[in-house]
């Protein structure tokens, strides 16, 4: 998300990784997941990465990864995947933040239980304090994420986002509202489906451009 640390900033310390320890990395060999949840197991980034681990003209020998929450959310996911997916193939694996290295054949695997544990902890109590917000503000009826078609942002007077920005309140938005009260009577009263009442806004000459009304949404 916006604010996270950025992927730029992930890959620049990864390349500052190599280079002090005289990597070379390829630009191809370069894999991420842009706004994609952690939890999942299948990643465009992810797979990008199986695949060039895996293949038989494999031309890779160190794996640089930022940290261990980069791969997974969750411990016992993040130790099977370097085990049995990267040193398993005899692929030697650093993790830049925490210095875990799998050339360690000793301890490598303590430390990395220890600081997937540590992330994933985190990573869990940070979600707690931000949904706690999010309901803070959700009370009060202020923004807290996108708003769905039919609504608009006010300017609070006198408050600012940690971004400085003005904070803003949900309002019913008097342009686009009267297309939302319109589909909910084509879906209730007139039972059209989802897919029908897209067709019929998109033909629509009338409705405000930039909106793009789909299936499924």
């Amino acid at each position: 998300t916006r604010f996270q640390q950025s992927i730029g900033d992930q890959v620049r310390a990864l390349f500052e990784t190599a280079v002090a320890n005289q990597i070379f990395v390829p630009r191809e060999c370069i894999c991420v997941d842009v706004a994609v949840r952690g939890n999942k197991n299948r990643r465009p980034g992810l797979d990008r990465l199986r695949a060039i681990v895996g293949a038989k003209n494999r031309q890779i020998d160190v794996l640089l990864v930022l940290a261990t929450n980069r791969l997974f959310r969750k411990t016992y996911r993040a130790l099977q995947f370097v085990e049995e997916e990267i040193v398993d193939r005899g692929v030697r694996c650093i993790f830049v933040s925490s210095g875990v290295d799998t050339a360690e054949k000793d301890r490598w695997r303590m430390l990395l239980q220890i600081h997937a544990m540590t992330d994933e902890a985190v990573g869990g109590m940070y979600a707690n304090h931000v949904r706690a917000a999010h309901l803070g503000l959700f009370a009060r009826g202020l923004i807290t994420g996108s708003l769905p078609l039919g609504y608009r942002g006010r300017v609070v007077q006198g408050e600012l986002t940690k971004r400085q920005r003005p904070r803003r309140a949900v309002e019913v938005d008097p342009e686009t509202a009267p297309y939302v009260v319109q589909a909910f009577r084509w879906y209730a009263e007139d039972r059209l489906s989802i897919s029908e009442i897209a067709r019929r806004f998109n033909a629509d000459p009338r409705i405000p451009r930039g909106e793009q009304f789909r299936t499924g949404h």
